[in-house]
């Protein structure tokens, strides 16, 4: 029996950060804007708190990850490829990922409202 794919929120990693970055560039482009961030990735280590030494600043943002899981046979094969009638000695699956999504969140402070918690600019 196949598994279904899966769908992961969590928080973003260190090592995500590259294709997050690839994500927020692909945004631009669509939206015709493609020179439009300036940001690297170790400006997104460094304002998100993902160094490797503790630091004394506060992240200044917040991230998530949507992470897709889908199974694959040890051959390498997503299960749907595989036949039913598959004698296989090794049927055993691994997920693989990729990341379909981010969000990345800020708090604020108003003087009408008080603290906020902003989503920073279009969830993707």
């Amino acid at each position: 029996m196949a598994s279904s794919p899966s769908i992961i929120a969590r928080k973003t990693r260190k090592e995500d950060l590259a294709e997050v970055l690839a994500m927020i560039q692909e945004l631009a482009d669509f939206e015709h804007m493609s020179d439009g961030p300036k940001l690297t990735v170790e400006d997104l280590v460094r304002d998100g708190g993902f160094q490797e030494e503790q630091t004394e600043t506060t992240p200044v943002f917040h991230s998530f990850v949507l992470e897709l899981m889908e199974p694959v046979c040890s051959d390498g094969n997503n299960e749907e490829t595989r036949t039913s009638s598959s004698t296989s000695g090794n049927l055993s699956t691994r997920p693989q990922s990729q990341l379909i999504g981010y969000a990345i969140c800020f708090y604020a402070y108003s003087t009408w409202q008080g603290k906020s918690f902003f989503p920073g600019g279009p969830l993707r």
